[in-house]
C-alpha cells in the first residue's frame, strides 16, 4: 500500500511517517526544501516531495497524480 502524507514535518505528520514507513510504502510532502530535514534524522530524502504548497490545488493534484497513492493522510495545519 502506498501512503501519501501531507505535512510530514509537523507533530502528527512526522510520527505517522515513522510508524507507517515500517509497514507501507510512504511518500510525504513538506513545505520547505529537504535541507531542513537533517535535524530530524529519520526522513529518507527519496521519499520526500519538497516545496509543496497545499493551497496550490494544481500543484497538489500534480503530486497526487504522480505518486498515485492508495491512501492520503492530511497532517497539514490547515484543512
Amino acid at each position: 500500500m502506498k501512503v501519501l502524507i501531507l505535512g510530514a514535518t509537523g507533530m502528527l505528520g512526522h510520527k505517522l511517517y515513522q510508524v507507517f514507513s515500517a509497514t507501507f510504502d510512504v511518500v510525504a510532502t513538506i513545505r520547505r526544501e529537504c535541507a531542513d530535514l537533517s535535524r530530524y534524522g529519520f526522513f529518507r530524502e527519496s521519499t520526500i516531495v519538497p516545496g509543496v504548497d497545499v493551497l496550490d490545488v494544481t500543484a497538489l493534484e500534480r503530486v497526487i497524480d504522480g505518486i498515485k497513492p492508495t491512501a492520503i493522510v492530511n497532517c497539514v495545519g490547515i484543512i
